[in-house]
């Protein structure tokens, strides 16, 4: 008899300790999935996108067919370590970040990578999408930030954004209030090469749609929420 009040005993004691922690803790791994369609040219597939929480992170991973890739973003949400696997382009890297300095460290189009990039004091966002989510919800109209270009061996890239306007946009998701931003490439003299446009849900910052090209001469692309999980 007094075995089996010990056994409940310890068994609530479990159960209470485990409940203080999971209140207690300042993390969660909770999140929230979405799936997009990316379509360039007659090219399409389909993106499995899901956010979590890990102390005072954010953590965003992409899944397609062919690819993995883990954001970990830093308060107030930018850029501090991109993790890339893609078996069609041979690549499987770890990006981070510390000062004014990202280290690249894995393999690259199948060979070897093992370098520094030098950057200013402003952010870093290597996800143009969803890692503009928390820039979209500050007072700020326009800003500036670094991109390490996959294309094109890992350089770095400066980037600039505005903020166009409200509009109401209907994808197969639903209909959103959105806030639409203008994306180009940082300075006077190639701002005008080329930009995109980006839609993001006014109430939290959600990235909605995804309109531009990759380049001159690159067909269309767009990326556009289908579904919320």
């Amino acid at each position: 008899m007094d075995y089996s009040l010990n056994q409940f005993t310890d068994k609530a004691l479990h159960v209470f300790t485990t409940l203080i922690l999971l209140l207690s803790c300042p993390f969660s791994l909770l999140g929230q999935e979405y799936i997009y369609s990316d379509q360039e040219g007659d090219d399409k597939k389909t993106l499995r996108v899901s956010k979590s929480q890990l102390y005072d992170s954010l953590l965003l991973t992409l899944k397609s067919s062919h690819k993995y890739s883990k954001h970990s973003f830093s308060p107030p949400g930018y850029t501090k370590k991109w993790r890339m696997i893609d078996r069609d382009a041979d690549h499987n890297f770890l990006a981070e970040r510390s000062g004014n300095e990202i280290s690249i460290q894995g393999k690259y189009s199948g060979s070897r990578i093992s370098k520094i990039v030098q950057i200013d004091n402003r952010p870093w966002i290597n996800k143009l999408d969803h890692g503009l989510s928390a820039w979209v919800k500050t007072d700020q109209d326009h800003t500036s930030f670094w991109t390490l270009k996959l294309g094109s061996g890992l350089d770095p890239v400066e980037f600039e954004v505005k903020k166009t306007g409200t509009e109401n946009l209907t994808t197969p998701a639903g209909d959103f209030e959105v806030i639409k931003v203008k994306i180009n490439l940082d300075g006077f003299l190639v701002s005008n090469f080329w930009s995109a446009y980006l839609w993001y849900r006014e109430e939290d910052g959600l990235f909605i749609k995804y309109q531009g090209d990759s380049g001159p001469g690159t067909s269309l692309r767009i990326i556009e929420l289908q579904e919320i999980l």
